[in-house]
């Protein structure tokens, strides 16, 4: 028998809501810089410091909990409380179930307008939930970190769920085929991740870092971008085929500078698994460095704003 993801995940979530290193926050939902690690069935797991928002957290833990699986990469933090059910029923490993159901350890009780938390415990004796609730200001930001011990927390159930997505443990095995290159569909059908890599000037010559599969870094690193901070990329290429049997890229340079990027997914099988779109953003340097929006495939012209080059970019795919 493999390895719970389920229960992978419930750990993930259990250290989320129990260290004072992750706060609310809507507008710093993905984290900061820096890394906690956590203890789990699968190994020692990294998290970014920082703090997340109910969905952010809740799909973290199962994006985390899915990687080196078959599934890797079909969910992601990158959903809200809103896509949630389309996006955990797309990745063939969750189905809808109606609150007369009893939950098990990572299952996901969700209320599809407002909020969402994760089963962790539902015994008979202490039912209980983790969640991320509210700032300590009472808003949608505040100070980073939990400065209240209830900005996120592990507590006594409620009610307040349209429904409960149960995982089916179809990943405790490895998952279905899917190969290194991303994970696997629903049945058989092949989904891709993409698989991309970025080049830097060192010392006057161009140097290829590793090669990124998504988010995750094949160098080792617990990065989720492409680049390094503060060092401008002068050249991208992805692997042929990981953007899908259409898929395509292009790239906006200036003076050999990478300034702009479009990317742009090709579901191979959308029939069974439904259609996914690149999902990426991009950091620039400049006058005023920032993170820019996250992008969907090409419909906002790409990443990027022309002008500055470009340092980090994160990539990965969901659903349309």
């Amino acid at each position: 028998m493999g390895i719970s993801r389920a229960n992978v995940a419930a750990q993930i979530m259990e250290h989320l809501c129990n260290c004072a290193e992750h706060g609310y926050s809507q507008p710093g939902r993905y984290g900061t810089s820096g890394y906690c690690t956590v203890q789990t069935d699968a190994g020692p797991i990294k998290v970014k410091k920082g703090d997340r928002d109910c969905s952010s957290a809740v799909c973290e833990a199962w994006e985390l909990a899915l990687v080196g699986t078959g599934y890797e990469g079909r969910i992601t933090r990158y959903n809200w409380t809103g896509s949630m059910r389309e996006a955990f029923l797309a990745s063939g490993l969750f189905e809808w179930k109606p609150m007369t159901f009893n939950a098990s350890r990572g299952d996901v009780y969700l209320d599809e307008q407002n909020h969402t938390a994760m089963c962790v415990q539902n015994d008979g004796a202490a039912d209980l939930l983790a969640e991320f609730s509210i700032s300590e200001t009472g808003g949608i930001d505040g100070e980073p970190g939990d400065q209240t011990g209830r900005e996120s927390s592990v507590h006594g159930y409620y009610e307040a769920w349209d429904g409960i997505l149960h995982y089916t443990g179809a990943a405790d095995d490895g998952g279905a085929s899917g190969g290194s290159s991303g994970g696997s569909g629903a049945g058989s059908a092949d989904l891709p991740m993409p698989r991309y890599r970025v080049a830097v000037l060192r010392d006057g010559a161009k140097r290829w870092l590793p090669w990124m599969r998504g988010m995750v870094d094949e160098g080792g690193s617990a990065d989720t971008y492409a680049g390094e901070a503060g060092v401008g990329i002068v050249d991208i290429e992805f692997e042929g085929g990981s953007l899908g049997p259409n898929g395509w890229f292009t790239k906006n340079m200036s003076d050999g500078k990478l300034i702009g990027l479009t990317v742009y997914y090709d579901t191979p099988h959308p029939g069974d698994t439904g259609y996914y779109e690149a999902y990426y953003r991009v950091h620039w340097l400049g006058a005023s460095p920032a993170w820019e929006k996250w992008e969907h495939d090409n419909d906002d012209g790409g990443a990027g704003n022309d002008c500055d080059q470009i340092d980090m970019i994160e990539l990965t795919i969901a659903p349309c």
